[in-house]
């Protein structure tokens, strides 16, 4: 294509797009310099022309307050903000491989000026990554989507670490493909899981980690009966079962120190929580929960070296006995 004959406007908006921001200008002689670099030839009043152009479409090119006067795109999809908070969370998330966020990373930061991407490169170290290794796990969240929007059951392999640390297949109880209908997808503790139908787990529901999940299809339409119950709430869900164990969430009372009720509340949250004076100086509290008696539960007790203490039901203080029992011995006995 001759010179001439280029889109010059929207080499203009390139340009402008990768090279500037509210900090960062450049003048009608640079941004002809970088159109020449393109092969665009270009003229001083052609230029104010394509400007005003951009302007109309709806970019917010600024004129800014420089010798000589500069002009730049001011405004873009994401505020600095809301990019900081996306980049972190792509270079923390525990779902994604190292390579996996890497490339996430630099295709978010083509969204930024080059120079906003060279400021927020430095801005953030992130100390002891532990990522996910299962590089399929974007493959399988979009399959998985897919599914839930056409209402179909999917197949998939089950993976868990052995001693090697090498991912391996897990047999399912029956020994047959798992087969089952997913119903929604959760995102807590930085990692996805996907819920799935099961007449025989708690509440029909059974979760599964995307990232442990493996060779997932699509299969037939899904059975219209295989549902949640009604009464089934997602957010009681993940907050009544820590670590995503499937066990049967209980009511459990706990006796709490007064400075300790906020970390039970971080931990089980305000709606999850009810708390009851144990007497009329409030130095502790009857806190009652529903949670899993799971060993996420009782790690989470456990850290404040028997400041909280497991009131009730008996059998899940009979498991927490139990299960610090267990720690001691395998912590005696370990070498």
């Amino acid at each position: 294509m001759a010179p001439n004959r280029k889109p010059r406007i929207l080499y203009v908006a390139k340009i402008l797009f990768q090279e500037t921001d509210p900090d960062h200008g450049l003048s009608l002689p640079q941004i002809q310099e970088r159109l020449e670099g393109y092969g665009v030839a270009s003229e001083r009043k052609a230029l104010y022309r394509d400007l005003e152009h951009l302007r109309t479409f709806g970019l917010d090119i600024q004129r800014l307050p420089t010798r000589p006067v500069s002009y730049a795109l001011a405004k873009r999809s994401f505020t600095p903000g809301q990019m900081a908070l996306l980049l972190d969370a792509v270079r923390t998330s525990r779902t994604l491989t190292e390579a996996n966020a890497q490339d996430l990373t630099e295709k978010l930061h083509q969204l930024q000026s080059i120079h906003q991407a060279d400021a927020s490169r430095a801005q953030v170290h992130v100390s002891g990554r532990v990522g996910t290794q299962n590089a399929a796990v974007l493959d399988t969240l979009s399959v998985i989507r897919q599914a839930l929007a056409e209402k179909r059951d999917i197949s998939f392999e089950y993976l868990r670490y052995d001693c090697k640390l090498d991912l391996v297949k897990v047999a399912a109880e029956d020994g047959q493909e798992r087969l089952k209908t997913p119903l929604f997808l959760l995102y807590a503790d930085d990692k996805y899981y996907l819920l799935t139908f099961d007449e025989y787990a708690p509440d029909h529901i059974r979760s599964y980690r995307v990232d442990r999940m493996a060779n997932v299809m699509i299969r037939d339409e899904s059975d219209a009966t295989h549902k949640p119950d009604a009464a089934f709430d997602i957010s009681r869900y993940e907050r009544e079962r820590l670590g995503m164990y499937n066990l049967k969430p209980v009511p459990i009372k706990l006796f709490v120190p007064k400075e300790l009720i906020g970390q039970m509340v971080d931990i089980f949250g305000l709606e999850g929580t009810s708390s009851v004076p144990t007497g009329p100086t409030e130095e502790a509290a009857f806190v009652h929960v529903t949670a899993s008696p799971s060993p996420v539960l009782f790690s989470q007790i456990a850290q404040f070296g028997g400041k909280v203490r497991i009131l009730s039901p008996q059998r899940v203080v009979d498991a927490y006995e139990a299960h610090l029992e267990a720690c001691l011995s395998e912590g005696t006995t370990g070498t």
